[in-house]
């Protein structure tokens, strides 16, 4: 990579990729990482990204495993080494992986075709089966690859059995002289601890003696013999091994080039794969791409910076003004302006995403020159502003119209009248290339030049006057002030000192004329801050209408659904027969004692004359067709309950109505009336009362349930902030009526109702 690669640490931004990244040959992968310079490979890159993003986002995260480094594997073979075990195991796993990872493509069905050579894997199963046959999902070569490895091991599992045997009848033999219990190990022989002074009662070989000398551990004969034998079994298990692995090796090189196909593809997609989890890490977009060679960056962050706490900023170029000219106070961000624009056209060009807005638009350069930074030398023996020269003139001789320059502090170190010339200069000379430039200076005379040229655009980093620091934000159409009597002031530099040189400044270098012309900048920036910030207030009116319609929308689609509800609540309620009209029917209907079941039904609907109102009476209010119930009374003052609305009134807007008495001699009347009498459901809503209402409708409730004899009803009061749930379980604990209630164990949750049971 160039030195505009390192300068603009674009090596940081590919190694937070690179975390993102879970195969050996998407690591392999990054390594070849270039600069792409054709638009149409770029939007290549870009399509291809762009379906990546889209698996990534509607399914998540692709099942990537591949962890065996092919290239390494393939110069062993080259240099006559068979494949080893761990190698074997780690392409059994790779293989078995692939098949998950295509398995995962169709069951999600994802429309690729940007990708689809990439998904189409050569089918290696045939390969995988012959690798599953050899080595276990332990990486152990199987006791069954072959019928001859197959007998070795059983025989050794019969040796190991011998040597146990052994052991055994040893201990016994020579109980008396072991100076602790059975056989120990050591370097992989066995050995019995015998007294030292009793060695010489056993053969066998001396592997070695206590610290304290007490203990001598001896190998027996008869174990050395039969360790021998099991020697001789291991190099055999060894040898079939290794024939088995030259075999197996010989079968992998056959399938060489599908295999190195198939890890390439891998490869691919996990690069594309890393590249997509760091955007949407980033906040970050996949930038258009434009013909014209310009620059529309809205909302660009630095991909180094926090995402939480850079300042965005919007940079434009436009194919009439190629060169933007950048002023403002020191440390207001000009240098991280210039770097941010810069890394982001190169990580578009390395084919990322990047942290900006929807709509930003980029061209395509050959080349990102950027003279950023300080150039002292002392090997070179060269200054500040001389290695900056040097570097400018290096550029200089290859700079085209396809190109794009970053410099900042044009022409700064030297006399600022010479310096403002050169840059000048510099500018007009660039404006003849035909290049995108960006560039940032001090100079004041540097900067009434791009004022007046239109081929420039002039751009300030904003400062806040009153607090005395910088915002980092970047406006167009206006250039900047450096501030340096500001700064100076509020690091404490004596007052004398700043008024002589404000008198000095006005003095020397200003003429009438550019006292005017500062005094119409200034206001030009605060009416473009202005202009900025009535921007952002816009933006957040329109988020809040949005907000406002969105919740309008829900409360009039909660509105709907809460009618809805009551609408099918009294189609029930309507339809349901009250248990005690049912048992007068039925009484009716046994013994058609019309009187006897008319007094029935007039002692449930008859009311008292002159008696008080009281919760629960049906009532209407005066000059108004309005019915409902009464569910609270407070002196003079009531709330009904109608229609699904709570209504709060006083006593003397209400007339109390009575149910219809029945004449004995209307048969049909009394048989409609049983007919649809209500029935009160064995359970009540409660949700959406405030809770002293919401207990006047529960006592009226649970009195008439009482009354009709049921034992168990529901409560629902919902979740919310808990407050209803908590006053009615406390009334609940108190009533006179309640027997006792718990939460319900139902899809409501436990804590969205209350099953009660009455006395």
């Amino acid at each position: 990579m160039n030195k505009s690669f390192y300068i603009l640490e674009i090596d940081k931004v590919v190694n937070e990729v690179r975390r993102y990244l879970l195969t050996t040959s998407g690591k392999s992968r990054i390594q070849k990482l270039f600069f792409i310079k054709d638009i149409n490979l770029l939007q290549e890159e870009h399509n291809k990204l762009n379906e990546m993003l889209n698996i990534v986002t509607q399914y998540g995260s692709l099942p990537l495993v591949a962890n065996l480094n092919l290239n390494k594997l393939f110069k062993d073979i080259k240099n006559g080494k068979a494949v080893n075990e761990e190698q074997l195991f780690s392409l059994k796993n790779d293989l078995y992986n692939l098949k998950i990872l295509e398995n995962f493509i169709k069951k999600h069905n994802t429309e690729i075709n940007y990708l689809k050579d990439y998904f189409a894997f050569i089918d290696l199963n045939f390969l995988y089966q012959d690798l599953d046959k050899v080595i276990d999902n332990n990486g152990i070569i199987r006791n069954d690859a072959t019928p001859e490895l197959q007998k070795i091991r059983h025989d050794l599992n019969n040796i190991d059995k011998k040597i146990k045997n052994k052991c055994n009848e040893l201990i016994k033999t020579y109980g008396n002289i072991i100076s602790s219990e059975g056989f120990t190990l050591k370097n992989g022989h066995f050995a019995l601890p015998i007294y030292t002074n009793k060695k010489r009662e056993i053969k066998g070989i001396l592997l070695d003696i206590s610290d304290s000398g007490l203990t001598s551990f001896i190998e027996p004969t008869e174990i050395v013999e039969i360790e021998n034998e099991k020697n001789e079994l291991l190099l055999a298990e060894r040898d079939e091994i290794s024939k088995i692995l030259k075999r197996i090796t010989g079968l992998i090189y056959l399938n060489k080039d599908k295999l190195i196909d198939n890890y390439i593809k891998i490869g691919e997609i996990d690069f594309l794969h890393a590249r997509c989890l760091y955007g949407i890490q980033l906040n970050s977009i996949i930038v258009d791409i434009n013909q014209e060679k310009i620059v529309e960056l809205y909302d660009a962050r630095h991909p180094l910076l926090n995402k939480d706490k850079v300042v965005p900023n919007t940079f434009l170029t436009t194919k009439e003004k190629k060169i933007v000219v950048i002023s403002g106070p020191n440390a207001g961000g000009k240098t991280v302006s210039l770097k941010t624009i810069a890394s982001l056209i190169y990580m578009n060009q390395l084919g990322f995403m990047i942290p900006a807005k929807t709509g930003s638009s980029l061209g395509v350069f050959n080349n990102v020159f950027v003279e950023i930074g300080d150039n002292q030398s002392i090997e070179k023996n060269l200054s500040t502003f001389s290695g900056h020269i040097s570097s400018l003139s290096v550029i200089f001789k290859y700079i085209n119209s396809n190109d794009i320059l970053f410099i900042d502090e044009l022409c700064n170190g030297t006399d600022p009248k010479e310096g403002s010339s050169l840059g000048i200069a510099i500018i007009d000379f660039l404006i003849k290339i035909g290049c995108i430039a960006f560039i940032t200076s001090h100079y004041g005379d540097l900067k009434k030049f791009s004022l007046s040229n239109n081929k420039i655009m002039s751009g300030s980093m904003i400062f806040d006057e009153k607090k005395i620091t910088p915002t980092f934000k970047f406006v167009s159409g206006v250039s900047g002030k450096s501030y340096g009597f500001l700064i100076s002031k509020k690091f404490g530099l004596d007052k004398s000192i700043l008024n002589e040189a404000e008198s000095i400044y006005k003095k020397q270098y200003l003429a009438k004329n550019e006292i005017k012309s500062e005094v119409l900048e200034d206001k030009e920036r605060k009416l473009l801050l202005l202009e900025e910030n009535i921007k952002k207030e816009q933006e957040q009116i329109k988020i809040l209408k949005d907000n406002l319609l969105k919740k309008e929308n829900e409360l009039n689609e909660k509105e709907k659904l809460i009618k809805d509800k009551k609408i099918r609540e009294l189609d029930d309620y309507i339809n349901d027969v009250k248990s005690e009209i049912n048992d007068i029917y039925l009484e009716f209907n046994d013994k058609k004692d019309y009187e006897k079941t008319i007094s029935k039904l007039n002692s449930l609907t008859k009311n008292k004359e002159n008696e008080e109102f009281m919760i629960g009476d049906n009532i209407e209010l005066l000059n108004s067709n309005t019915k409902g119930k009464i569910i609270r009374i407070d002196k003079n003052k009531i709330a009904i309950s109608a229609d699904g609305f709570v209504i709060n009134t006083s006593i003397n807007k209400i007339r109390k109505i009575n149910n219809p008495i029945i004449k004995k001699d209307d048969k049909t009347q009394l048989d409609n009336l049983i007919l649809n009498q209500k029935n009160l459901s064995h359970e009540i809503n409660l949700i959406g009362y405030h809770v002293l209402e919401a207990l006047d409708a529960l006592e009226y409730y649970l009195s008439e349930c009482h009354s009709l004899g049921y034992k168990e009803v529901k409560v629902i009061h919902g979740y919310g902030s808990g407050k209803l749930r908590t006053g009615i379980q406390d009334y609940l604990s108190k009533s006179k009526l309640v027997k006792n209630f718990k939460a319900c164990d139902d899809n409501l949750g436990n804590g969205g109702a209350t099953t009660v049971f009455l006395k």
